[in-house]
């Protein structure tokens, strides 16, 4: 993936400067740069879904996908314990959960309840 986006600096202003072009514009302006790094945050982001939809841990790779099921209701710890039956240790569990978080796979929101919080696993889409 690093090869795919580096140089992420003077890619950025070239983009701007084509920005720039086509508004007529003798000068770069932060406008055309905010737009450059727009387009480049989405080639990044494409690089990513493309290039890292396996991180070689089965037990993440299975997380990830009933989150994914799941949808906007996301799911728990508790939850995703409940799906492997409990045959998972919590250490195991909280390692895949990391890496998915890590490869940006997914993200966690802590809910507030009327009790204890809660954190809730849902999973990053690409937006279109």
């Amino acid at each position: 993936m690093g090869s795919l986006t580096a140089r992420a600096e003077a890619q950025i202003v070239r983009l701007s400067l084509i920005y720039a072009v086509l508004d007529l514009s003798d000068t770069i302006t932060l406008d055309h740069l905010l737009a450059a790094k727009a387009v480049w945050d989405y080639c990044e982001q494409s690089v990513r879904y493309l290039f890292t939809s396996c991180i070689g841990n089965s037990l993440a790779e299975q997380i990830h996908e009933e989150i994914v099921k799941r949808g906007e209701p996301g799911m728990t710890q508790t939850e995703i314990s409940n799906h492997f039956r409990h045959n998972k240790s919590s250490a195991e569990l909280k390692e895949a959960i990391d890496q998915l978080i890590k490869s940006g796979r997914i993200y966690e929101r802590t809910i507030t309840t009327g009790g204890r919080p809660k954190t809730v696993y849902f999973a990053n889409v690409p937006t279109k």
